[in-house]
């Protein structure tokens, strides 16, 4: 083991989380036909595939404390979005370009079928995908995202990304960070701003695309349309929501469960829009027993 997992390790004995080197991930590439080139962390193969989506400004590092548990029985992936983290930049991102990686993704994989998990963009991104490819998962859950969601809540998380000044420093980050969030943790903080960080000349900056604005409009119609499309997505479909988390009602959560034809929804008291970082034990033991609705292996 490497310092570059020491705090993952003090984050995982705080949560009751095993850490085992040997279960750590691997970096790797993939360059789709199109020519972009995603980048995603391999676990170690212990069994069905889990693929999981991170959110909007987020890397796949989200979910190291839900795979470093969830491991022990799935084989996880957790893949990077073009834009996001380590994969490539491109002109195009739309929802149904990101559709589309997915599916090319799985196909370099050779994977049959597989559990796919999809955190706010992320789960726009899986909801799309499990409706233009039916047949392929073998169980979908959306985390704190749904047709309808407050956007005004995510504003004071839209307005810190857009305020990070050249010069700065992770440290000085994760300050502002803990003075505007009292509730804040700040290992946690620390660990995410950590991995979703780069050092550039100037200071440190977001590991995203941000050569024009991101087009909330055109998320926010796609995932409008999700309710329309839950009819026709059979395999079973889980709905987390934060309970700290104004980005998605319980009314809301509700319906969407309601609309598709093996759905349900649960929350996670304490957990703010982050899931799987604020309460990631809690968050295993909710996709242990959804995985398992899709029958044994």
């Amino acid at each position: 083991m490497t310092d570059e997992w020491a705090l993952l390790r003090k984050l995982a004995s705080r949560e009751n989380i095993r850490f085992e080197p040997a279960r750590l991930p691997t970096r790797k590439w993939q360059t789709l036909a199109s020519g972009i080139r995603l980048s995603y962390l391999d676990w170690p193969d212990n069994g069905p595939v889990a693929l999981f989506l991170h959110g909007g400004a987020l890397t796949a590092h989200t979910f190291d404390l839900v795979c470093l548990e969830i491991s022990d029985c799935y084989h996880c992936v957790a893949l990077e979005l073009r834009g996001h983290g380590d994969s490539d930049r491109a002109n195009d991102s739309s929802i149904g370009t990101l559709v589309d990686d997915i599916a090319a993704f799985a196909d370099t994989q050779d994977w049959s079928s597989f559990h796919l998990v999809g955190m706010s963009l992320g789960g726009c991104v899986a909801g799309h995908f499990a409706a233009t490819n039916p047949g392929r998962l073998r169980t979908l859950a959306f985390i704190d995202v749904g047709p309808k969601v407050n956007f005004e809540s995510t504003a004071p998380m839209r307005q810190f990304f857009d305020h990070v000044r050249s010069g700065q420093s992770v440290e000085q980050l994760v300050d502002s960070a803990i003075a505007s969030s009292r509730s804040a943790d700040r290992d946690k903080i620390q660990y995410r701003f950590q991995r979703n960080l780069k050092t550039t000349p100037a200071g440190v900056a977001w590991k995203m695309d941000r050569r024009r604005p991101a087009d909330f409009e055109h998320i926010l119609g796609k995932l409008s349309e999700l309710a329309g499309l839950a009819r026709t997505i059979s395999c079973p479909v889980l709905i987390v929501k934060g309970g700290g988390s104004a980005v998605l009602t319980e009314e809301n959560a509700d319906a969407f469960a309601r609309a598709f034809p093996n759905g349900r929804w649960q929350i996670i008291a304490d957990a703010s829009h982050n899931v799987q970082e604020d309460k990631p034990k809690d968050l295993v033991n909710l996709l242990r027993g959804h995985f398992a609705c899709d029958g044994p292996g």
